[in-house]
């Protein structure tokens, strides 16, 4: 485990952290986040939970990503997995029955500028990687689902930091707010 933390912090530290409202990351301690699985039920993927200890919640700037760790408190500061949202992403578009069913059994982890969900199939989780499929759902512009792969760090490294959502689906991207230097909700921001 405290390898796998390492490479979080390498990463971490190549990521510049613009701070709003706070000096501080908005971290999880691993008693935290096993105290959430174990109130809620669901496993939370490993790299996820090392993220959160790492990272913790916060926007990336480079394509306009908010990540968001679980919600300790219940005070709807955490990820957007209510039903609410779930229900407002089906009722936005017909889409097909394998959606609505993906959407059932979700945990939906971000978002991006516009209506882009970010989220773990729960119906997939391997205790070998001890992770599920990543998917992302465009509910605005192409009404679009793309399964992403199954390693939070390569998603963080890869679609938060790097080049991928540029490479394959630059439609995803707001280029109009994709140089933000100011976190919303008062979390830091997270700039390669």
């Amino acid at each position: 485990m405290a390898e796998n933390l390492e490479k979080w912090k390498a990463l971490l530290g190549r990521t510049e952290i613009i701070y709003e409202q706070t000096d501080h990351l908005w971290t999880q301690d691993l008693e935290q986040l096993l105290e959430y699985e174990k109130r809620t039920g669901v496993i939370l993927p490993s790299e996820y939970k090392e993220f959160c200890q790492i990272f913790g919640s916060g926007w990336f700037t480079k394509n306009s990503f908010e990540i968001l760790c679980p919600d300790l408190t219940d005070e709807g500061r955490g990820p957007i997995s209510s039903e609410d949202a779930i229900s407002a992403i089906k009722e936005s578009y017909p889409y097909p029955i394998e959606v609505h069913e993906l959407l059932d059994s979700s945990y939906i982890f971000g978002s991006g500028d516009g209506f882009i969900f970010f989220l773990f199939d729960l119906r997939t989780y391997s205790s070998i990687d001890k992770s599920y499929d990543i998917y992302i759902i465009d509910d605005e512009r192409n009404n679009s689902v793309h399964y992403l792969g199954r390693s939070f760090f390569e998603f963080i490294q890869e679609m938060c930091l790097g080049d991928r959502v540029i490479l394959e689906f630059p439609a995803l991207r707001n280029p109009g707010n994709n140089d933000v230097n100011t976190p919303g909700y008062g979390r830091c921001a997270f700039k390669p």
